[in-house]
């Protein structure tokens, strides 16, 4: 089981990125995916949110 611990994002939006580093702290890699996944903001076809889901799914494959 992973947990995350002390998340940290380069560029970006540092609000956004902030909000979703407090809000993941201490939460299972497979609850973040789960509640991550597919969120998109307006036309984008991915947002910050879906982007690190699709980092943990990864990094979770080559563990």
């Amino acid at each position: 089981m992973v947990i995350l611990k002390n998340l940290s994002f380069i560029g970006g939006c540092d609000g956004n990125l902030k909000g979703i580093c407090s809000i993941t702290r201490g939460m299972k890699a497979t609850d973040v995916i789960e509640k991550f996944s597919g969120i998109k903001c307006g036309p984008h076809s991915t947002f910050y949110p879906d982007q690190l889901s699709k980092a943990l799914q990864q990094a979770l494959k080559n563990n």
